[in-house]
C-alpha cells in the first residue's frame, strides 16, 4: 500500500500556519459535494494506513504521532463543515466511518482510558468518534451499559455499608438486591414474571 502521507496535498496544508489553514478551510466548504468526498477520503486514507502497520495490529494500538493528530483534527473541521447545515449535511456521517475500526485497535480500552482522562491529557481515537463504524459504537453501547450496571451496584453498595456503620437501626438483609435472570429475547416479560413472584412471595 502506498504512503498516503506522500500526497501533496496533505503535505501542502499541514505546512500552513492558522490563518492560511482556516482560508483553506472556508474554500473546501465551498466545494461541490463531490470533491468534498474525495477530501475526505484522502485524509481518511492516511490514518487507515497507519492502522495498517504491522505495530498497531500487533498491539491493537495506533501510535498517535504529530502528524496521525493533524490528519484527526483535520478530519474534525471537515466533519464540522460538513454539518454546518445538520438537515443538509455535504456529505452521509458514514462516508467518515473507518470500516472494522475494531479490528485494528482495542476501542474498548481507548474508551475506558478515554473516560479516565478526565483532563484530556492524552490523546484518544474516542476524540473522533465520528470515525467510528457501526460495529464500533455497538462495541461501545455494550462497554458503557456494563459500566453503568457496575457503578449502580457499586453506589449501591456503598450506600448499604454506610448505613450499616452510621445508621444503628439499620439492619442488613441479605436478599435486597433482587437478581433477575431474563432472557434476551424476553427481557420484559422475563422481568415481570420475576418481580410479579418477588411481589406474591413477599405480600
Amino acid at each position: 500500500m502506498r504512503n498516503p502521507r506522500r500526497h501533496p496535498e496533505l503535505q501542502a496544508f499541514n505546512k500552513l500556519q492558522l490563518h492560511p489553514q482556516r482560508i483553506v478551510q472556508l474554500w473546501w466548504d465551498s466545494q461541490s459535494t463531490e470533491y468534498f468526498e474525495i477530501l475526505v477520503d484522502i485524509f481518511k486514507s492516511v490514518i487507515v494506513y497507519e492502522l495498517m502497520q504491522p505495530v498497531v495490529r500487533a498491539n491493537k494500538k495506533i501510535n498517535f504521532t504529530h502528524s496521525v493528530i493533524q490528519i484527526l483534527n483535520t478530519l474534525t473541521t471537515l466533519n464540522k463543515i460538513n454539518f454546518t447545515n445538520p438537515k443538509k449535511p455535504k456529505i452521509s456521517a458514514e462516508c467518515f466511518y473507518i470500516e472494522d475500526l475494531c479490528n485494528y485497535v482495542d476501542i474498548a480500552t481507548d474508551y475506558i482510558n478515554w473516560l479516565s482522562d478526565q483532563n484530556s491529557t492524552q490523546p484518544h481515537l474516542c476524540n473522533y468518534a465520528f470515525l467510528f463504524d457501526v460495529q464500533c459504537k455497538s462495541l461501545l453501547l455494550k462497554i458503557d451499559q456494563q459500566l453503568q450496571m457496575q457503578m449502580a451496584v457499586s453506589r449501591a453498595t456503598t450506600m448499604m455499608f454506610t448505613r450499616l456503620f452510621v445508621d444503628p437501626t439499620y439492619e442488613y438483609h441479605r436478599d435486597q438486591f433482587l437478581n433477575l435472570t431474563v432472557s434476551r429475547n424476553h427481557i420484559v416479560r422475563d422481568t415481570m414474571l420475576q418481580i410479579s413472584r418477588v411481589c406474591w412471595r413477599r405480600s
